[in-house]
């Protein structure tokens, strides 16, 4: 009887022992089951910020060429606005100077100005090309100079021009003395005006080699 007792008091023992070890890995099982919803609840979140992030980068791609096109189209009205700025001062001065050489029909840059500046740094046109200028007054006659004024603003007398071999520039002492070539294209200016193209008593020479 004694030990009849015995079995059925380690029978309830292990029935109870095996229920709280169920309500444990219950326990378990719910929080396992919460923690893959967060983690799906979390993928989903990245997922959505992915796509999110995917949608404002084209979005900015789109902004950024309609910028890229909008700065495309200011500067050409802006280069274009310059232009005619430079062909109101051409036209106002011409009509006020008697001395202006009469316009051929090319570009600006090709158009032969007044005689009265001194250098090519006193002409106000920021425009490079073919212009008249007498640099000393003891100098009978106004000589046609190429004028660079583009570069570090302009004011520059190019005194030789070579860059597509159209000009033989093998030549004798004289022709360099007077100076040969185009004033359009290749040249060499007459090595007599080389010393009154700018005022004194300051001189600069500048040389470019190749493409500057």
């Amino acid at each position: 009887m004694a030990k009849l007792q015995m079995l059925e008091h380690q029978f309830i023992e292990h029935n109870v022992a095996t229920e709280v070890k169920i309500t444990v890995l219950s326990s378990k099982m719910d929080d396992l089951i919460k923690n893959v919803a967060n983690l799906a609840w979390t993928t989903q979140l990245t997922e959505e910020t992915v796509n999110l992030q995917k949608l404002n980068g084209r979005n900015i791609a789109k902004n950024l060429t309609i910028i890229q096109s909008d700065l495309t189209k200011v500067l050409a009205e802006q280069k274009l606005l310059v232009t005619n700025n430079q062909w109101k001062d051409y036209l106002s001065l011409r009509c006020c100077n008697s001395t202006m050489l009469p316009y051929n029909g090319g570009s600006l840059a090709s158009i032969a100005h007044s005689s009265n500046y001194k250098s090519c740094n006193k002409i106000p046109f920021r425009v490079s090309g073919v212009y008249t200028i007498q640099p000393e007054k003891s100098f009978k006659k106004p000589i046609t100079v190429f004028c660079d004024q583009e570069y570090e603003s302009g004011g520059w007398a190019v005194i030789q021009h070579r860059y597509d071999g159209s000009t033989n520039f093998y030549r004798g002492w004289q022709e360099y003395k007077d100076g040969f070539g185009d004033l359009e294209g290749e040249f060499w200016l007459a090595t007599s005006m080389e010393n009154i193209c700018v005022e004194k008593p300051k001189n600069m020479l500048q040389v470019w080699f190749g493409i500057r």
